[in-house]
């Protein structure tokens, strides 16, 4: 359905301000006008995969760049001595397929069934020439990736991982939720493993930590795959790398 009126509502690319704003909270937002939103979606077309599906391989031919309406997916990246690494995680409102040299830099899979606006390089780069304004946003989105991929070597570099998981949950929080602000619940549709990979931990030390955090009472995971933050004070001051994990202080009463 290119250019239908549906298309043109979910197709959207968000990042956060470059430049700070009196009323600034630092949310997501949206970079496209309706009038942008109409022109990319005269060129994309609407993909669908499942759960597990390959969008991409790294080293393709890269003909197309991918901006997800809904689902979660993420980037793998196979290194030459056979390891491999997840990069990120991405979600709605993001663009997945930038490439180096006309090549896919990474595999792009699904974490959750997905849906897509597909849109062909050739026709887009005609669009953008075209247009400075929209070419604009698009720069300001690789822009905002890049943010993205230096908090993720920063992360990293940090030795304690309860302070490598907990800034991974702050910013799973603010991928969700960009207008809620501090949200108490946090969706993980990927598995241990998967956030693993990507904080260069093993599978056991993200269970270990997890576990510490429920038994310090800091977080709450009524399943797998949801996290409730139950103490938010202790939870910024670890993850900014103020605090330790400790088990709660013992509440004190009246009769004491």
């Amino acid at each position: 359905m290119p250019g239908s009126r549906a298309a043109s509502s979910r197709l959207a690319i968000a990042a956060r301000p470059f430049l700070a704003r009196p009323d600034g909270d630092g949310a997501r937002r949206d970079l496209l006008t309706p009038q942008e939103r109409d022109r990319l979606a005269s060129i994309a077309s609407l993909v669908r995969i499942e759960r597990g599906d390959i969008l991409f391989r790294q080293g393709a031919e890269a003909n197309a760049i991918y901006d997800i309406a809904g689902g979660v997916l993420k980037s793998v990246l196979q290194r030459p001595d056979g390891t491999r690494a997840i990069l990120g995680f991405f979600f709605p409102q993001d663009i997945v397929g930038l490439a180096e040299d006309g090549r896919y830099v990474s595999t792009v899979q699904a974490v959750s069934g997905a849906v897509l606006y597909r849109m062909p390089l050739r026709a887009l780069e005609r669009l953008l020439k075209h247009d400075r304004e929209l070419d604009h946003q698009f720069l300001l989105k690789a822009c905002h990736e890049l943010r993205g991929a230096q908090l993720h070597v920063l992360t990293l570099g940090i030795v304690r991982a309860e302070i490598r998981v907990l800034r991974f949950l702050g910013l799973m929080r603010q991928m969700q939720a960009p207008e809620a602000g501090l949200g108490s619940l946090i969706e993980l549709p990927m598995s241990r493993a998967d956030i693993a990979e990507y904080l260069g931990l093993t599978p056991e030390t993200v269970s270990r930590v997890f576990a510490r955090l429920r038994r310090a009472q800091i977080i709450a995971s009524p399943n797998p795959h949801l996290i409730r933050v139950v103490d938010e004070e202790r939870f910024l001051a670890i993850a900014e790398d103020e605090g330790r994990v400790r088990p709660p202080a013992p509440r004190v009463s009246a009769a004491d």
